[in-house]
């Protein structure tokens, strides 16, 4: 029988002080009438009369209609002589904690999920990293293997690392978290900082995952063979602005001053792999070559003798450091490691050079007197010349 309650009781439920006083604690407002729900309170009852502290989360609907769930024990009173002589109920309203639990249980699949997924595309991505690495011995295009599985490893180690190390500390989290839950020790500021902090390294291992999957996919291109392109005739001077046109986005806000100085003549090749030359070595200035407020000049020229075509790329930017002169052309060598630069893309201009066009590369350089790029390759007007 109910002889005392406080007010948060009532105003929970809505009911007054004279509605319950008296009352058989299963006939108030605070249960449903259901069998099951009268049946557990009175064995709780009986069981907390014989000294037992009994604990309990229950499901009951409100008054306004809503769902909500109470953290409810009852233990026993004892007077000084250790004597029985009151039961003293308690609920807490924990509706709020369980719909959390819910959308933070909701999030962890969630992000499992995606991080299987990335996980199985990135171990998909170095199978096929391992089947361009077998080409590339076989092909015995690039000397350095060592310096190559070195860099690549390099470059994937460290968004794995970082994914990694957001992983573990997830899960430690969420273990103490779990920890305080058991024991009713979880507060709701802790939770919700959980649910930050959990979204914060969700965040961070996807990212990584997909740089590394991004940077899987970039290698596969240093050990392509020669494009498959097919050949064609093409005015050299033409498709140059046309390239110059189409990479116009990547240099528009620049002060810079670009210059196509190439022969007007047409030619039989690969329209295809200049670009690819074009494109790199444009990137390669605009990113190493100048700071932001230079006013740079690029050029691009060439010249025609019999069957030969000198092709050059200059700039008047910052040159490229000693250190970096006799290993430009390596994979994954960048002096802006860390800060986006990848070093693959003077890389790529080498293969293709050299495996497409039937050429080679050279460049001059000094530091702060810019860099030019030379390349010398088969010329033919028509179909049947040495291309």
């Amino acid at each position: 029988t109910v002889t005392h309650v406080n007010q948060a009781s009532l105003e929970e439920f809505g009911t007054t002080h004279s509605e319950v006083i008296g009352q058989k604690f299963w006939d108030t407002d605070w249960w449903d009438k259901s069998e099951k729900s009268i049946a557990w309170v009175k064995d709780a009852i009986n069981r907390s009369a014989q000294g037992e502290t009994v604990l309990g989360e229950i499901k009951h609907k409100h008054p306004d209609g809503s769902l909500i769930y109470i953290d409810f024990s009852i233990k026993p009173a004892l007077n000084e002589e250790g004597k029985i002589i009151f039961l003293i109920p308690e609920g807490h309203n924990i509706t709020s904690l369980k719909k959390t639990e819910d959308e933070l249980r909701h999030l962890n699949e969630k992000l499992e999920e995606r991080v299987e997924e990335r996980t199985r595309e990135l171990e998909k991505s170095l199978e096929q990293l391992q089947e361009a690495q077998k080409e590339l011995i076989l092909s015995e295009k690039l000397a350095a293997l060592g310096g190559l599985v070195a860099g690549v490893a390099h470059e994937i180690n460290t968004p794995l690392g970082i994914g990694v190390t957001a992983s573990s500390f997830l899960e430690e989290k969420l273990k103490e978290l779990s920890t305080k839950y058991e024991n009713d020790e979880l507060k709701r500021s802790e939770l919700e900082k959980f649910i930050r902090i959990g979204m914060e390294s969700s965040y961070n291992i996807l990212t990584n995952l997909n740089r590394a999957a991004e940077l899987v996919k970039s290698f596969k291109q240093v050990a392509a063979d020669q494009s498959s392109e097919i050949p064609r005739q093409f005015n050299l001077k033409h498709y140059v602005d046309e390239v110059l046109m189409s990479l116009r986005p990547k240099y528009k806000r620049t002060r810079h001053t670009i210059r196509n100085e190439c022969p007007d003549v047409d030619m039989f090749s690969f329209p295809g792999a200049f670009m690819q030359i074009i494109t790199n070595l444009l990137v390669n200035s605009l990113t190493h070559a100048f700071g932001d407020d230079d006013e740079g000049i690029i050029t691009i020229g060439g010249t025609v003798k019999e069957h030969e075509l000198k092709f050059t790329f200059s700039d008047n930017g910052a040159g490229i450091s000693p250190e970096l002169s006799c290993r430009i052309f390596e994979p994954f060598c960048t002096s802006r490691r860390g800060k986006g630069g990848t070093g693959l893309g003077l890389h790529i201009v080498f293969n293709t050079v050299t495996q497409a066009l039937n050429g080679t590369i050279r460049f001059d350089s000094s530091p702060n007197k810019g860099t030019t790029f030379t390349i010398t390759m088969p010329f033919s007007e028509k179909g049947s010349g040495p291309i």
